[in-house]
């Protein structure tokens, strides 16, 4: 029985390859915050774009019924805006042809820093989170989308003008 519940856990991605690229994940996480805060940003767009099909993968797949319909949550819109936002302002940055107005960046930013910094960060608080399963990408995309829009709206605001020279 426990050698069929350990090859289960395996299967589930609950092995030392896992975790070590998990806890490497979070020492580059913290790294990037820390030492290169001009490139958060960046970081945060690529691990969203792996966490976010993986974990739809694994919702769609779960059993006793799919449970895809979790990305109706607050938390998780509001993480799918704020990459499409980030690539929008990206693109408007590299194309120069669209420009967004001033005073629209200031609303949506305020707006962004405000969700950001309140309901997911406060969630964090409220919320059961198993911080430390750096092998199971659920729980690491969990706190991933609670913890990371925080840390980015921080980078934004008190690393602007590092960003700015940056990119």
């Amino acid at each position: 029985k426990i050698d069929s519940l350990a090859q289960r856990r395996r299967s589930e991605g609950f092995d030392e390859i896992h975790f070590t690229w998990g806890v490497v994940n979070c020492l580059l996480v913290t790294f990037v915050f820390g030492a290169l805060p001009q490139h958060f940003w960046l970081l945060y767009l690529l691990e969203s774009f792996y966490l976010f099909p993986t974990r739809f993968k694994n919702l769609i797949r779960a059993k006793p019924m799919n449970q895809a319909l979790y990305y109706l949550d607050f938390c998780w819109i509001m993480n799918f805006v704020g990459v499409v936002l980030l690539l929008l302002l990206v693109s408007d940055a590299l194309i120069m042809d669209f420009s967004t107005p001033d005073i629209f960046r200031q609303y949506i930013f305020t707006g962004i820093f405000g969700i950001a910094c309140g309901p997911l960060l406060g969630a964090t608080a409220v919320l059961p989170f198993v911080i430390f399963l750096f092998h199971d990408v659920n729980s690491m995309t969990s706190l991933f989308i609670h913890i990371y829009p925080p840390m980015l709206m921080y980078t934004f605001k008190w690393h602007s003008s590092d960003i700015n020279e940056a990119w």
